[in-house]
């Protein structure tokens, strides 16, 4: 039985995956697309924010912490007494808001390793390689992708 190569992969991030075959597009860990190397018309690789939607991130995080708080600060101004029925009486929820939108401005401003590659079809495609660069194989795929390119694509690798 014959070796099937294309789930062999040199480098994994949770959206996708690089091989000698090509570029593949992974959905829960499966191959949607795959993208040879002599269809990659541009490629940048360099440092950008880790979500595509970041300033709606940073947006939605920011209302969301402003109004957790100002409802920690109107139930602290009317409060007689510190407690903690205080605490359990709705003041949970503030800190429960203002927490998840902490959260939200903290995934918003999180920059990694990204790629953004254009296919001979004209469409952009941009991913996140926040897990190869945690791995420290950020320049083992840049070996990979400057022996694979051809010389015809326009190809930038920024360091990290």
């Amino acid at each position: 039985m014959a070796t099937d190569y294309r789930y062999q992969f040199d480098f994994k991030a949770a959206t996708i995956a690089f091989n000698a075959l090509g570029i593949h597009r992974l959905r829960n860990g499966l191959i949607i697309k795959t993208t040879s190397w002599d269809q990659v018309v541009e490629l940048h690789m360099q440092r950008g924010m880790d979500y595509n939607n970041w300033l709606l991130m940073l947006v939605l995080g920011g209302a969301a912490m402003l109004g957790g708080i100002s409802m920690l600060i109107n139930a602290f101004v009317v409060a007689e007494n510190l407690s903690l029925g205080w605490f359990l009486r709705g003041n949970f929820y503030g800190l429960t808001i203002a927490g998840f939108g902490g959260l939200l401005l903290v995934l918003g401003i999180r920059r990694t390793m990204v790629i953004e590659f254009k296919t001979a079809d004209e469409r952009w495609h941009r991913h996140s390689l926040r897990e190869i660069a945690q791995q420290d194989k950020v320049r083992g795929l840049v070996f990979l992708m400057q022996k694979h390119i051809p010389k015809s694509a326009n190809a930038t690798f920024l360091a990290a």
